[in-house]
């Protein structure tokens, strides 16, 4: 991903922000909507609240960053992103993941949780996708703080009840690798705190 101060990319017309593509042929990249949204996952909750429940919290990240792609039926975290898939990701889905998440970690977890240290701690803006100076803030109260020495993501995530509030879930902003403060993962927290607030979280 690229860092601060490096030029956003050209918008086109499936830039930032664009409505996510049509593939009329299905499967990744296409994304079927209904009502300009996308059409809540059909799959099962099941296995992300055992893992909740269970306090197995890498394997809840790995199950919670699964169903978002899915869902979006996209193969990537940056496709999210490239697509807008967030802006009209379902409610529904949402609102289950962020309630299994907060009930199982007593509050302490979830993407509501993120976006209320986003907005309330730090004073960031779900609609100014610029805003470093709030996401830096973001990372340091969340523990997400870049270790320059490595790209070795254990470094930087602790999948422990221990961690700071808003901590976890952190695969979906992080992908595979880990959060360096570049504007893409600046872009996607704002749309999906935006997404968040509209479905009222």
């Amino acid at each position: 991903t690229s860092g601060w101060g490096t030029p956003s990319q050209t918008n086109d017309a499936s830039g930032w922000g664009a409505s996510p593509q049509t593939d009329t042929a299905g499967g990744w990249g296409a994304t079927t909507t209904t009502n300009d949204e996308t059409v809540p996952w059909a799959g099962d909750f099941g296995p992300l609240a055992a893992f909740l429940d269970a306090g197995q919290w890498q394997e809840a990240d790995q199950e919670t960053f699964k169903i978002i792609l899915e869902t979006a039926q996209r193969e990537s975290r940056s496709l999210l992103i490239w697509h807008g898939d967030l802006q009209v990701f379902p409610c529904d889905t949402l609102q289950k993941i962020d309630e299994l998440w907060v009930n199982a970690s007593d509050g302490k977890f979830g993407f509501s949780v993120q976006k209320n240290i986003y907005e309330e701690v730090c004073g960031g803006s779900i609609n100014n996708e610029n805003d470093s100076t709030s996401f830096r803030c973001f990372l340091e109260k969340v523990g997400w703080q870049k270790v320059w020495e490595t790209s070795l993501s254990d470094l930087q995530v602790s999948y422990s009840i221990d961690s700071p509030p808003g901590h976890l879930p952190w695969q979906t902003f992080c992908g595979d690798n880990y959060c360096d403060g570049s504007m893409d993962e600046l872009s996607l927290i704002s749309l999906l705190f935006s997404r968040l607030a509209s479905c009222g979280l």
